[in-house]
């Protein structure tokens, strides 16, 4: 939301109540003033204060928020797939909860995945994570950004169920593309666990973002949501 500079508004006081005037000149010439100046100078009410509301409430009146598309999961197929996002969004929000089998396996390969336009490739740079485990914090050039912490045991599991939101920066600018993420992964199994994480990723390529993939093993349970923010500075 852009920044608003708030207006004070003050009551004018007169100097005398009623006010007293002074009349200068003569027929079409006269002039009528305040003889005295007002004790408080009120605050104008003119175009200019004015239009400064009518903007503000323009915009509050549109959504920051557009929903793009939702997906909900089939059990089926192990990919989300957002295709031909339009443009002109000040950026791209996902939200989701997603319930997905953990295949175990050495960290942090065996995370849901986020590829932009699907690029398999080297373009996804500076990783950072931040969480609660025990890894702390981690970095890697990784070829996918990931998205969704791993909990729990390292054998296979089925009951993860993941929360996210994911803000997509720059997406159809010719700058690079700055994903942030976070997210909590939650074992529903007899020993339930719960972590926290926060991941950043560059995805290095000038190319406006039309297409995003989630790839996991999810559950019928799963769905993902996908908006365009509009006023988002």
């Amino acid at each position: 939301m852009p920044t608003y500079t708030k207006t004070t508004w003050v009551d004018e006081v007169p100097y005398v109540t009623p006010n007293h005037y002074v009349i200068t000149g003569a027929n079409s010439d006269c002039t009528i003033a305040l003889k005295n100046a007002p004790t408080v100078t009120g605050t104008p009410i003119n175009a200019t204060n004015l239009n400064k509301v009518e903007n503000q409430l323009d915009i509050l009146s549109k959504p920051s928020a557009v929903l793009i598309q939702k997906i909900v999961g089939t059990g089926a197929a192990d990919e989300f797939n957002f295709a031909s996002i339009p443009t002109g969004y000040d950026g791209l929000k996902l939200f989701g909860r997603v319930k997905q089998t953990f295949t175990g396996g050495s960290y942090p390969a065996t995370n849901c995945n986020v590829r932009f336009n699907n690029d398999s490739g080297s373009n996804y740079k500076h990783v950072h994570e931040l969480d609660e485990s025990p890894f702390g914090h981690w970095e890697s050039p990784t070829t996918q950004l990931q998205t969704f912490p791993i909990v729990g045991s390292w054998t296979a599991d089925a009951n993860y169920i993941n929360t996210f939101d994911l803000e997509v920066h720059f997406y159809d600018s010719a700058f690079y593309k700055m994903g942030v993420l976070r997210g909590t992964s939650f074992n529903a199994s007899s020993n339930p666990t719960v972590e926290l994480a926060w991941r950043q990723c560059l995805w290095m390529s000038t190319t406006a973002i039309n297409r995003i993939q989630l790839f996991g093993t999810f559950t019928s349970s799963s769905w993902v949501s996908l908006y365009g923010v509009t006023n988002w500075v």
